[in-house]
């Protein structure tokens, strides 16, 4: 979800069930968009107290669907919290033998960290729309200084 909903760790390690939506809870058959109500976005504005992300992939929205379903209603997406999440991601990384963390072997080359899901999710969302008024309405970030940092 971090990658599709170019969430921040925290907001993937925070977000529950209540706050996803999907087609099944607005009885909308023909839309294969997944939304997440964010509880406490990072925001200077009062204005942006209250935001959502959305996500358009098919995949992603049956997936979420089926884990919502056999899911306790409060549960948390992503069980145990930032602590855990960030774990989980390292395994993930380690068994896929894929670099991670700040510091790797080589100096010139940084691994893996769990934001880089929200980078990715961004340059994926450039890639293929071309518009970065777009990427940054999906990525919630008001200047184009901030959107440098992530296409």
């Amino acid at each position: 979800m971090g990658f599709a909903h170019t969430l921040r760790p925290i907001e993937i390690s925070t977000t529950d069930f209540p706050a996803v939506s999907t087609p099944n809870d607005r009885l909308d058959f023909r839309s294969e968009s997944t939304f997440v109500t964010l509880k406490d976005p990072k925001s200077r504005w009062a204005s942006g107290r209250r935001q959502s992300a959305r996500s358009d992939d098919p995949k992603l929205t049956r997936f979420v669907s089926i884990l919502k379903a056999v899911s306790p209603p409060d549960a948390l997406v992503v069980p145990g919290g930032p602590d855990s999440n960030r774990k989980g991601f390292e395994e993930a990384c380690r068994a896929l033998e894929i670099p991670y963390g700040e510091a790797t072997q080589d100096p010139e080359e940084k691994g893996l960290v769990l934001a880089s899901l929200r980078t990715a999710g961004a340059a994926r969302l450039f890639e293929s729309s071309r518009d970065l008024h777009f990427v940054a309405w999906r990525l919630r970030v008001k200047g184009l200084e901030t959107l440098r940092h992530y296409v």
